[in-house]
């Protein structure tokens, strides 16, 4: 089974996350367990747990702890990820740069993506169809923010959607918090916070808005609609 996610968020961020899980079985031979696409510390070997219609997956510290189905939890040391959702993506502490650690990625839906990456302590919440939620450069840069948290609800129709908090391509930050609150999503919605700023504030309550201006400055804030 295969199953990719082209991750498209502004003009400067096309990251492809490619997710393939294979399997091989003879006449003579018990199946294998799915192909870790991420190996970085090698998973606990279980059972399968597959249950129909359940597409359910829980990472932690580097280990599997429970699989089921189209989702992908993947951790590194010290972090914890869950995925709900047939092909929904939640990685924590795997980012681009290296292993971040005390790292929460959480993915609900289908086709749902969380990521935190680079740094430590970032956290990342992405819960509707195709929501995407990033914390801590994971994706979108190669430079490690720390204490990052971003936040998507409601569903994501287009790749240009997403909560980004810490960085956005070559710059990152710390201590940011990027959020959306769309429960419509006919056209979704973005926020970025950060971006070579510390203690920045991007939040969009609503459809259809951009929250990019709290970005490369400190104790920045910007809210859409403006209060």
């Amino acid at each position: 089974m295969n199953h990719a996610k082209a991750i498209g968020r502004l003009s400067i961020l096309a990251v492809g996350l490619s997710i393939g899980i294979g399997t091989a079985a003879t006449a003579a031979a018990a199946p294998t367990m799915p192909v870790d696409p991420f190996p970085l510390v090698p998973d606990l070997p279980l059972p399968a747990a597959d249950i129909p219609g359940l597409d359910l997956s829980i990472s932690y510290d580097g280990f599997s702890l429970f699989q089921s189905g189209a989702a992908d939890a993947e951790t590194g040391t010290g972090d914890f990820a869950i995925a709900f959702g047939n092909d929904s993506v939640a990685q924590a502490g795997t980012g681009v740069a290296g292993v971040g650690t005390s790292d929460t990625a959480m993915a609900f839906g289908t086709d749902s993506l969380a990521v935190s990456g680079n740094g430590n302590l970032d956290t990342s919440i992405s819960s509707g169809v195709a929501s995407f939620a990033e914390a801590g450069g994971g994706l979108s840069s190669s430079v490690a923010g720390n204490g990052d948290f971003a936040f998507y609800w409601g569903p994501a129709p287009s790749l240009d959607d997403g909560a980004i908090a810490g960085g956005l391509g070559g710059d990152t930050g710390s201590n940011d918090v990027a959020a959306v609150f769309d429960p419509s999503g006919t056209a979704g919605s973005l926020a970025v916070a950060g971006d070579g700023g510390n203690f920045d504030l991007g939040a969009v309550f609503g459809d259809a808005l951009s929250s990019t201006a709290a970005t490369g400055g400190n104790f920045l804030v910007d809210i859409q609609p403006p209060l």
